[in-house]
């Protein structure tokens, strides 16, 4: 279903693993690659069908190439994920003529040159995520977290957690696969190295005593941010993964634009920033992170960041038009330029994916 109404719903990180399938063609109509950077993988709802676009960041309604034509069973909309050094996206779709979007959806790897199926059988719930050097894909079977190559979708190693009640990945980078898990204590964090084959548990820290979601790894992969979630009330927490950075103070910028430090918690305390949350690290290292006032009567917006593109000046958002998440009105996708104008869709059925690498 469109996405938007389940603004305070745990996103989930993962896949059910599915059947290998010969690379071959679909009913996928594309375009033709138009110049401009940096660009977006856009996504347009359609009931039986979804349009991928690459839009211009600096005008989400100008000139566009279309990448794709995706058909899918009517009312349910795609998920997909850009690769980070390559022009190819993962798109994760329920076919036309399923029903079961736990266990029917099906996963692709797009280029603008054509279309390979690399899994069906998949949880359209969940979703896809890129290692940082695009050679591996993390996603999720059952609460089995999976490791697979990319190029040939096979599985490269498999995790299942015992007593947990959600698996999500995190990131890879390298041979180290981060990941959380939540049960009824809480969230925690997961380190693990790929030997083998097989994925070893290195170090598990807890990090919070509530579920939490929009894990984010710094650059430098020393502090992790995450939305710390109790019922309705949304808090962004920073967390130190080594002692060395624990007292480090950490520059944090807001919505709005304006910067405040904030003392980095280990983790057997500290709290978050209240009406807050999406933190997105900057290729920098500083962080970004959307926020609002918590008065539910007064419709004045607010904005949930997205992505840094890779030089760090352009930003995609999700805009609504409500004053915070028990109140979120309209959505759309926006971006923030340099010069920190907001530059807005118009189309209430885009959806902005991630940053594609020319």
């Amino acid at each position: 279903m469109l996405p938007w109404a389940a603004l305070l719903a745990l996103p989930v990180v993962g896949l059910l693993l599915g059947l290998f399938a010969p690379a071959t063609t679909f009913e996928f109509e594309f375009g033709q690659r138009e110049s401009g950077a940096p660009r977006l993988l856009a996504g347009e709802f359609h009931d039986t069908r979804s349009t991928l676009w690459l839009v211009p960041a600096d005008d989400l309604q100008g000139e566009r190439t279309r990448l794709a034509d995706v058909p899918h069973a009517p009312d349910w909309d795609i998920e997909a994920a850009t690769a980070p050094n390559a022009s190819v996206a993962a798109v994760l779709s329920l076919p036309p003529g399923s029903w079961e979007p736990a266990t029917q959806a099906a996963l692709d790897l797009i280029t603008e040159r054509g279309v390979r199926r690399v899994l069906t059988g998949l949880d359209l719930s969940g979703g896809v995520l890129w290692s940082d050097d695009g050679e591996h894909l993390l996603v999720r079977h059952g609460q089995s977290l999976l490791v697979l190559e990319a190029k040939s979708g096979a599985e490269a190693a498999r995790w299942s957690p015992v007593g947990v009640g959600g698996v999500y990945a995190v990131a890879m980078r390298g041979s180290t696969v981060w990941a959380t898990t939540i049960d009824a204590w809480g969230t925690s964090l997961v380190a693990l190295s790929l030997v083998d084959g097989r994925a070893v548990v290195q170090k598990r820290t807890r990090i919070s005593d509530h579920g939490s979601r929009d894990w984010a790894l710094s650059p430098d992969g020393t502090l992790l941010a995450f939305g710390e979630q109790q019922g309705v009330e949304l808090s962004v927490r920073v967390t130190a993964l080594s002692d060395s950075s624990a007292d480090s103070p950490l520059l944090l910028s807001s919505a709005s634009g304006t910067a405040a430090r904030m003392a980095v918690s280990d983790v057997s305390g500290g709290s978050g920033i209240p009406n807050s949350a999406a933190p997105v690290w900057r290729p920098d290292g500083g962080l970004h992170f959307g926020s609002w006032s918590g008065e539910l009567d007064r419709a004045q917006g607010f904005t949930l960041p997205l992505s840094w593109d890779p030089s760090g000046r352009w930003l995609a958002l999700r805009s609504f038009s409500g004053s915070g998440p028990g109140a979120p009105g309209g959505e759309r996708a926006a971006v923030r330029g340099p010069e920190g104008a907001l530059i807005t869709a118009q189309d209430a059925n885009l959806r902005l994916f991630g940053w594609w690498h020319e």
